[in-house]
């Protein structure tokens, strides 16, 4: 995966990674009550496992977003502190 990110200042990382963080608890909540909800069920339907599976892929790509966004802001805080030197 790829990701292009730009922080041009603090804030704006800031803010992004307040969106992030909103994303990433409805997904890991939804994921919880699917979970919750084929329990209750027994086995649950393919479709339950699908939608199951289709939330845990958007989880893993918010994290790998995520892991990315830190190094790249980092690179960019880096050479803002090399620039301001």
């Amino acid at each position: 995966m790829t990701f292009t990110f730009n922080f041009p200042n603090r804030e704006e990382y800031i803010a992004y990674k307040a969106q992030w963080k909103i994303q990433y608890f409805e997904v890991s909540q939804n994921i919880r009550n699917m979970r919750a909800a084929i329990k209750a069920e027994g086995e649950g339907t393919s479709s339950d496992w699908y939608n199951l599976h289709r939330e845990q892929n958007r989880a893993t790509y918010l994290l790998e977003e995520r892991k990315a966004s830190k190094a790249e802001a980092a690179v960019q805080r880096e050479a803002r502190l090399q620039e301001a030197a």
